[in-house]
C-alpha cells in the first residue's frame, strides 16, 4: 500500500450490511489486519482493474466530489439483452459445469 502512515484521509461510505459485517469478520479472525487496510486494498484492487478494463491509469486529482446521489448518466449504447430468470435447479447445475470446466 503507497499510503504513508499518518498521510491517509478519513472518508465516509455507506455500505451493504451484510458485507460489512463479513469484512468486520475477517478483520476479527485475520491477525494484523484493520478494517482501513481492507477496505483501502479492496479499492486499489478494483481501481487496478477499471484502469485495465479502461486502458489508462486515472489521473490523481484533487476534484471534490459534489454531494448528493451521482447525476443519472445517459448511455450511448444500447442495454445487453437479459438473461431470462434461472431455477435454482438450473443455476445449481450451470455452477456445478462451471467448477467442472477449470
Amino acid at each position: 500500500m503507497s499510503t504513508i502512515q499518518g498521510k491517509a484521509k478519513r472518508a465516509t461510505v455507506w455500505m451493504d450490511p451484510d458485507v460489512l459485517a463479513k469484512a468486520r469478520t475477517a478483520v476479527q479472525e485475520t491477525p494484523g489486519l484493520t478494517l482501513a487496510r481492507l477496505i483501502s486494498e479492496a479499492v486499489q484492487k478494483e481501481l487496478k482493474r477499471r484502469e485495465r478494463q479502461r486502458g489508462e491509469a486515472f489521473e490523481v486529482t484533487k476534484v471534490r466530489l459534489p454531494p448528493g446521489r451521482p447525476p443519472k448518466v445517459k448511455s450511448t449504447e444500447p442495454l445487453p439483452p437479459r438473461k431470462p430468470i434461472m431455477t435454482f435447479d438450473e443455476m445449481m447445475r450451470e455452477y456445478e459445469d462451471d467448477r467442472k470446466a477449470r
